[in-house]
């Protein structure tokens, strides 16, 4: 199986839509995706709320790039 890491900050509006899809295709017998890891370098927004919602794993980090 495989996590599927997203990097993200302040992606809260693009994460309202694309969480559920994943979700929901994690759920599907067949899914390849069995994990979704969320790497996040300070977000302020609802990024991090929104995340845990939809079931994802969360780590923050100060982007180093």
């Amino acid at each position: 199986m495989i996590t599927l890491t997203i990097i993200t900050k302040n992606e809260e509006r693009n994460l309202r839509r694309l969480l559920p899809i994943l979700r929901a295709n994690a759920s599907r017998p067949d899914s390849l995706v069995s994990e979704i890891l969320i790497l996040d370098s300070g977000s302020t927004d609802g990024t991090r709320e929104l995340a845990l919602a939809h079931g994802a794993v969360w780590h923050e980090r100060t982007w180093q790039g």
